[in-house]
Protein backbone atom coordinates (compact mmCIF):
# COMPACT_ATOMS: atom_id res chain seq x y z
CA UNK A 1 0.00 0.00 0.00
CA UNK A 2 1.02 3.88 -0.95
CA UNK A 3 2.57 5.30 2.46
CA UNK A 4 1.26 8.41 3.96
CA UNK A 5 4.08 10.20 2.83
CA UNK A 6 3.96 9.50 -0.54
CA UNK A 7 0.38 10.24 -0.59
CA UNK A 8 -0.07 13.94 1.43
CA UNK A 9 3.50 14.33 -0.87
CA UNK A 10 1.46 13.58 -4.71
CA UNK A 11 -1.52 15.21 -2.48
CA UNK A 12 0.73 18.95 -2.15
CA UNK A 13 1.95 18.56 -5.82
CA UNK A 14 -1.65 18.45 -7.05
CA UNK A 15 -3.19 21.00 -4.71
CA UNK A 16 -0.82 22.94 -6.14
CA UNK A 17 -0.85 22.42 -9.52
CA UNK A 18 -4.95 22.73 -8.76
CA UNK A 19 -3.95 26.02 -7.15
CA UNK A 20 -2.23 27.48 -9.82
CA UNK A 21 -4.66 26.53 -12.38
CA UNK A 22 -7.90 27.97 -10.57
CA UNK A 23 -6.23 31.09 -9.42
CA UNK A 24 -4.29 32.06 -12.94
CA UNK A 25 -5.56 29.94 -15.18
CA UNK A 26 -9.59 29.59 -14.13
CA UNK A 27 -10.65 28.86 -18.24
CA UNK A 28 -8.67 26.13 -18.39
CA UNK A 29 -10.12 24.13 -15.20
CA UNK A 30 -13.83 25.68 -16.78
CA UNK A 31 -13.01 24.08 -19.98
CA UNK A 32 -12.16 20.52 -18.47
CA UNK A 33 -15.01 20.84 -16.31
CA UNK A 34 -16.99 21.28 -19.50
CA UNK A 35 -18.83 24.70 -17.92
CA UNK A 36 -18.93 27.67 -19.91
CA UNK A 37 -16.34 30.07 -17.89
CA UNK A 38 -17.81 33.35 -17.21
CA UNK A 39 -16.81 35.84 -14.34
CA UNK A 40 -18.98 34.34 -11.63
CA UNK A 41 -17.36 30.71 -12.33
CA UNK A 42 -13.47 32.18 -12.10
CA UNK A 43 -14.54 34.16 -8.93
CA UNK A 44 -15.46 31.16 -7.20
CA UNK A 45 -12.51 29.09 -8.43
CA UNK A 46 -10.48 32.11 -7.45
CA UNK A 47 -11.45 31.60 -4.18
CA UNK A 48 -11.30 27.78 -3.83
CA UNK A 49 -7.81 27.96 -4.86
CA UNK A 50 -6.65 29.25 -1.57
CA UNK A 51 -8.42 26.62 0.37
CA UNK A 52 -6.88 24.09 -2.66
CA UNK A 53 -3.31 25.98 -1.50
CA UNK A 54 -3.91 25.46 2.73
CA UNK A 55 -5.05 22.12 2.26
CA UNK A 56 -2.03 21.18 -0.09
CA UNK A 57 0.56 23.00 2.71
CA UNK A 58 -0.97 20.90 5.64
CA UNK A 59 -0.42 17.76 3.77
CA UNK A 60 3.19 18.57 2.96
CA UNK A 61 3.71 19.60 6.22
CA UNK A 62 2.27 16.43 7.67
CA UNK A 63 3.98 14.13 5.03
CA UNK A 64 7.24 13.02 7.62
CA UNK A 65 4.86 12.14 10.42
CA UNK A 66 4.20 9.08 12.58
CA UNK A 67 0.53 8.22 12.91
CA UNK A 68 -1.20 9.62 15.45
CA UNK A 69 -4.58 11.26 16.42
CA UNK A 70 -3.94 14.35 14.70
CA UNK A 71 -2.41 13.07 11.50
CA UNK A 72 -5.09 10.89 11.90
CA UNK A 73 -7.74 13.34 11.65
CA UNK A 74 -6.36 15.40 9.07
CA UNK A 75 -5.91 12.20 6.83
CA UNK A 76 -9.73 11.49 7.40
CA UNK A 77 -10.54 15.69 7.22
CA UNK A 78 -8.42 15.25 3.51
CA UNK A 79 -10.51 12.23 2.80
CA UNK A 80 -13.85 13.43 3.32
CA UNK A 81 -12.87 16.62 1.70
CA UNK A 82 -12.01 14.97 -1.37
CA UNK A 83 -14.95 12.49 -1.47
CA UNK A 84 -17.44 14.74 -1.22
CA UNK A 85 -16.04 17.08 -4.48
CA UNK A 86 -15.79 13.65 -6.59
CA UNK A 87 -19.34 13.28 -5.11
CA UNK A 88 -20.72 16.84 -6.48
CA UNK A 89 -18.61 15.83 -9.89
CA UNK A 90 -20.79 12.78 -10.60
CA UNK A 91 -24.12 14.55 -9.04
CA UNK A 92 -23.32 17.64 -11.65
CA UNK A 93 -22.62 15.08 -14.43
CA UNK A 94 -26.01 13.32 -14.18
CA UNK A 95 -27.19 16.39 -13.84
CA UNK A 96 -26.05 17.21 -17.07
CA UNK A 97 -24.73 20.18 -15.86
CA UNK A 98 -20.75 19.24 -15.93
CA UNK A 99 -19.42 17.50 -19.06
CA UNK A 100 -17.76 13.95 -19.21
CA UNK A 101 -14.31 15.24 -18.36
CA UNK A 102 -15.53 15.09 -15.22
CA UNK A 103 -15.09 11.43 -14.88
CA UNK A 104 -10.95 11.30 -15.26
CA UNK A 105 -11.26 14.14 -12.04
CA UNK A 106 -13.79 11.92 -9.89
CA UNK A 107 -11.10 9.18 -10.89
CA UNK A 108 -8.48 10.83 -9.61
CA UNK A 109 -10.45 12.11 -6.14
CA UNK A 110 -11.40 8.36 -5.49
CA UNK A 111 -7.87 8.04 -5.47
CA UNK A 112 -6.67 10.96 -3.12
CA UNK A 113 -9.98 10.15 -1.21
CA UNK A 114 -9.85 6.37 -0.48
CA UNK A 115 -6.03 6.88 0.27
CA UNK A 116 -6.69 9.27 2.70
CA UNK A 117 -9.30 7.49 4.21
CA UNK A 118 -7.18 4.40 4.54
CA UNK A 119 -4.34 6.56 6.10
CA UNK A 120 -6.92 8.00 8.62
CA UNK A 121 -7.51 4.58 10.22
CA UNK A 122 -3.40 3.81 10.78
CA UNK A 123 -2.67 2.39 14.37
CA UNK A 124 -1.60 4.80 16.71
CA UNK A 125 1.41 3.74 19.38
CA UNK A 126 1.54 4.27 22.72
Amino acid sequence: MITYRTTATLATFAAFGLFIMFAFLPFIANYIYGIDGDAESNFVLRRAAFLLLGLGIMAWLTRSEPPSRVRNALALGFGVDVLGIMVTGIYDWATGFAGNTIWLLTAVEAFFGGLFVYHSRERVEG
